[in-house]
């Protein structure tokens, strides 16, 4: 390793996200240490400066990124309040220290609504250790897809140049795809560096992808035991109603050779066949509703009690039941009652 001085990165920086947005379809390039939906670069505790914390208590600790300001318009992060950071935020012995927070870190340690002006208190006390507050942004999930929103602050590249002296990530907003423009993007790192390494050009997509991979493999082996469960369930429910049905062979035959319509015989096998189905589907849903609950993080896109699974499941266990009803019936009345009385 060789000691680079914090200027010679800030130049490396500016060049580099200057190639990097002259090329043809590139919007917004932004360097950080720190990527939704899984990375960000540091923890640090805080606290507000004009209400430190309490002896014998914890300081509150927040995802900590160094970014500069075009970060937050190459991935879409809303500004809420205030501004991102600009030249004013530089390593000048008279530029104070900034920082920006998110929309709950804000919330949460400034109710009033007045966070834009007030300072924190990071990684320790004392004016050295303070940090003025210039802009509020939204909330970014850097704990993955399924976590909450996640308390930031951003803290100025210019003001923490050695955050990028060794690995980094680069952010390029653009309207083309990825293979059209990595290419002109590697290129544009050569130009400024032959030897220096580009892991991988991924899109947000990608990123996302990725965050939800093994949760997407779990969940899709869960929905294949559920759907295994209701075949099982299915052919359990037609086994069970179809020889109850049969039983009653010789009842069907006495009611018809007393004058019953076939019909009349349908609707009561139909009726108390449904009767039972249906008490042990609305069972089924009523624990249903409880059990998601422990599976409800693995789901996206789709809440733990949504209607359209909650009223599909039962509608096909219902038509098995109803043809498990009918099936057998049906071929019991087919059969002359004499014979049906005869062979009992």
């Amino acid at each position: 390793f060789r000691y680079v001085k914090p200027e010679q990165i800030i130049a490396f920086h500016d060049r580099l996200l200057g190639e990097l947005r002259a090329v043809p379809g590139v919007g917004h390039a932004s360097a950080a240490i720190g990527l939704p939906p899984e990375v960000f670069g540091n923890s640090s505790d805080f606290f507000v400066t004009s209400h430190p914390v309490a002896e014998g208590e914890f300081s509150p600790v927040a995802a900590t990124l160094v970014v500069d300001g075009d970060y937050f318009a190459a991935l879409g992060i809303p500004l809420r309040a205030g501004r991102v950071f600009d030249s004013r935020d530089n390593s000048s012995p008279n530029s104070p220290a900034t920082v920006i927070v998110s929309s709950a870190l804000a919330k949460k340690y400034f109710p009033t609504g007045d966070a834009v002006g007030q300072r924190l208190n990071i990684g320790g006390i004392g004016d050295a250790n303070a940090y003025t507050i210039v802009g509020i942004v939204g909330d970014v999930r850097y704990e993955g897809v399924s976590s909450s929103s996640t308390i930031a602050m951003y803290q100025p590249f210019a003001q923490f140049p050695m955050g990028l002296s060794r690995s980094f990530s680069v952010v390029v907003q653009t309207p083309m795809a990825a293979i059209e423009v990595a290419s002109s993007l590697r290129a544009a790192v050569r130009a400024i560096d032959p030897e220096l390494a580009i892991a991988k050009v991924r899109t947000v997509h990608d990123l996302v992808n990725m965050s939800v991979a093994d949760d997407e493999f779990r969940t899709a082996l869960l929905a294949l035991f559920a759907l295994l469960a209701l075949v099982l369930a299915g052919i359990g429910i037609y086994g069970v109603m179809a020889y109850a049905v049969g039983r009653r062979a010789r009842e069907i035959g006495i009611r018809l050779a007393l004058g019953a319509r076939s019909r009349q015989v349908y609707a009561l096998i139909l009726r108390e066949g449904l009767t039972v189905a249906v008490t042990g589907i609305t069972t089924g849903i009523v624990l249903s509703f409880v059990a998601t609950r422990v599976v409800s993080k693995l789901l996206f896109g789709v809440s733990a009690t949504d209607s359209l699974t909650f009223a599909t499941a039962p509608l096909v266990l219902l038509a098995i039941a109803t043809v498990a009803c009918i099936v057998p019936a049906r071929r019991a009345a087919r059969v002359d009652p004499a014979v049906t009385m005869r062979g009992d």
